[in-house]
């Protein structure tokens, strides 16, 4: 943190952290937000005439925080331009003009939001526009500076992005907590965009509320300690519109539910015990039951796979899903089929980039499809509606170059690619969230950095054999650990 509390001639660049202009300070010439990385800060400590010129370069992600004004729900903005590229910023409150501030750039009164700085006083923010129409899913991603940026997508096409903030957060000790994107839900209302975020140092949790592309609310959400681990989201609570978290104990195996609504834990139930040569491979609606999560477990030496329902929080039952060779690897699971209410699983040949899928249904293996070959130097990134919505459409990425392909998968079938764009390797995918069905703004969530139109194409398809016939496999449940 740098703190101004003389006088600046030179003008003021703030490149990264916090500007803090001191009681009695003054700068004479324009402050600059460089936005080397979104998330910049410049803090005013008195309400004293400090800045002799403008403000310039404030952008999504900085905030300007007016310390010396205290928060007050009820403040609204006027924007008046006073020039083509300037104006004033008015920060009204019953009536009367508590702040003015000029500013290089063209914006508008409804793009300035308000909210505490968590010191008593008010921190100014800008808000992204909605997602444009046709948008049916949302790609969020992280960069190594822990940035996150949105890209909402339709149509096989990025149609906006938007800069989400920085996921970097102050302890009340005054130390920084850096947070990871463990996943995308429906932790509040009735969109699926929400971020959980965790820190992997604390094992504190943090949901970041996403709506119409902005944060609007960032709410902790406790610490686990961090021999438990992630597994997974879904509807375990058998409520409709809600998504819990799955969480396993890396030492044990036990597994624990944690039902999360309206950014709050509303309960945890204990579901038991599995050896850990047992892994996680995915989540869904396995059973074909309405408001289900089911699990589906592969032993990591003979890879058999073991299903088990959920519902009510609570195990009711398990079968046995076959077994496949261990170059089969799991890359993940949608309606591939096109039936309703139907979670169906894709596979990869780690030796040969080759695609089987496996329609699941009632808990059992109704049929297999291949699906192609890709070269092993793209990677699945993720599965949404990319095209339309309802669909579950695959997005590569190239290891090598950041480049990102569509796969539009339509009963069982590859039915169209496309070119995504190029994203710098800095930046990693957080995960593809949609709205629910019928939903006017179904949207992805993705940061997305450097984005150009220039994507590499994939390699070309071609047919692949039938992957190795499941066998049956041996039962899977253990006992429920104690409560």
């Amino acid at each position: 943190m740098l703190t101004a509390p003389g006088t600046y001639t030179g003008g003021t660049t703030i490149e990264i952290g916090t500007f803090e202009l001191g009681s009695g300070g003054s700068v004479v010439s324009n402050v600059t937000f460089a936005d080397l990385r979104p998330g910049e800060t410049l803090r005013l400590d008195t309400g004293a005439n400090q800045l002799g010129a403008s403000i310039a370069g404030f952008s999504a992600g900085d905030s300007i925080d007016l310390a010396f004004l205290g928060f007050n729900a009820a403040i609204s903005a006027i924007w008046l331009e006073t020039g083509p590229n300037a104006g004033t910023l008015s920060l009204i409150e019953n009536g009367a003009t508590v702040a003015a501030l000029n500013l290089t750039g063209q914006y508008t009164s409804a793009e300035f939001s308000f909210s505490s700085d968590g010191h008593s006083g008010t921190a100014i923010g800008l808000r992204n526009p909605p997602p444009p129409a046709g948008t049916t899913a949302a790609l969020i991603m992280s960069d190594t500076s822990d940035n996150l940026e949105i890209y909402d997508l339709g149509n096989n096409a990025v149609l906006a992005s938007a800069t989400l903030g920085n996921v970097l957060s102050f302890s009340q000790s005054g130390s920084i907590v850096v947070f990871q994107v463990v996943g995308l839900g429906g932790f509040f209302g009735s969109d699926t965009s929400d971020i959980m975020l965790r820190s992997a140092t604390t094992g504190t949790f943090q949901v970041d509320d996403v709506g119409n592309n902005n944060i609007t609310n960032s709410v902790a959400m406790g610490q686990v300690g961090l021999e438990w681990s992630v597994a997974g989201f879904g509807d375990f609570s058998s409520h409709g519109g809600e998504t819990d978290m799955l969480m396993r104990n890396s030492n044990s195996g036990a597994f624990e539910i944690y039902d999360i609504s309206n950014n709050a834990i509303t309960s945890a139930a204990s579901m038991g015990q599995v050896g850990l040569e047992w892994s996680v491979a995915g989540f869904g609606d396995f059973s074909t039951r309405l408001n289900e999560s089911d699990m589906l477990m592969r032993n990591n030496n003979t890879g058999q796979f073991e299903l088990y329902d959920i519902s009510n929080n609570q195990l009711t039952s398990a079968a046995p899903m076959g077994q496949v060779g261990l170059e089969w690897s799991v890359a993940g699971f949608g309606d591939f089929s096109g039936n309703a209410n139907e979670t169906d699983m894709l596979m990869r040949n780690m030796n040969t980039g080759a695609f089987e899928i496996y329609d699941i249904r009632n808990n059992q293996l109704v049929s297999a499809a291949a699906m192609g070959q890709v070269g092993l130097e793209w990677s699945v990134a993720g599965f949404g509606p990319i095209n339309g919505a309802g669909a579950s459409d695959m997005l590569m990425r190239n290891n090598n170059t950041g480049a990102f392909e569509v796969y539009d998968i339509t009963s069982n079938q590859l039915t169209n690619a496309a070119p995504m764009g190029q994203v710098g390797l800095e930046w990693s995918v957080g995960g593809i969230a949609t709205d629910p069905p019928g939903s006017a703004n179904a949207q992805i969530a993705q940061a997305m950095a450097s984005y150009t139109l220039s994507a590499a194409p994939l390699a070309a398809e071609s047919p692949i054999a039938a992957a190795t016939q499941l066998s049956p496999a041996s039962p899977l449940i253990a006992a429920p650990r104690p409560s």
